[in-house]
């Protein structure tokens, strides 16, 4: 997302980053198995891409939410940083692997985001709607800031 566009709410850019990641690894699929340089770079992207939410998400996303004081909240968010771990240790698993493991390990951290963009959407995105608008607004703009000109 680009300074400016027409998406103010946060969760709004979060979604946006499950489907940017959904396209990278239908992109990956798509590439043959001699494409090996196109394939890494796909993986690159896919790695950085992945910290960026995650760095948003901890940085941004989850203090305010905690701010809510709630024990549900305050669980999401445990399971959700664990989450992360498990998909950050993953996306540098994968950056290391062999061109015959990478395949298996590409499909393998899909269905990993898959399930943590759905528990994202379903169970901890809602509770942003708690928060008062304009700290939704301030995190908005602090997430394009983060996101500088990369284009998705």
């Amino acid at each position: 997302m680009e300074p400016g566009s027409a998406l103010r709410n946060p969760a709004d850019y979060l979604i946006h980053d499950h489907f940017h990641l959904k396209d990278l690894f239908a992109e990956y699929e798509r590439l043959v198995p001699g494409e090996r340089e196109k394939k890494s770079a796909v993986v690159r992207e896919i790695d950085e891409e992945l910290r960026l939410h995650v760095r948003i998400e901890e940085q941004l996303l989850y203090p305010s939410l905690l701010s809510l004081k709630s024990r549900a909240v305050e669980e999401l968010v445990r399971t959700a940083r664990s989450e992360h771990h498990a998909l950050l240790t993953a996306a540098r698993d994968l950056l290391e692997a062999s061109e015959d493991l990478q395949d298996r390990m590409v499909k393998d951290l899909f269905k990993q985001i898959e399930l943590y963009a759905g528990f994202e959407e379903k169970r901890l995105l809602p509770w942003s709607r708690a928060l008062p608008g304009v700290t939704l607004r301030e995190m908005a703009l602090e997430i394009e800031e983060m996101k500088g000109e990369r284009p998705h």
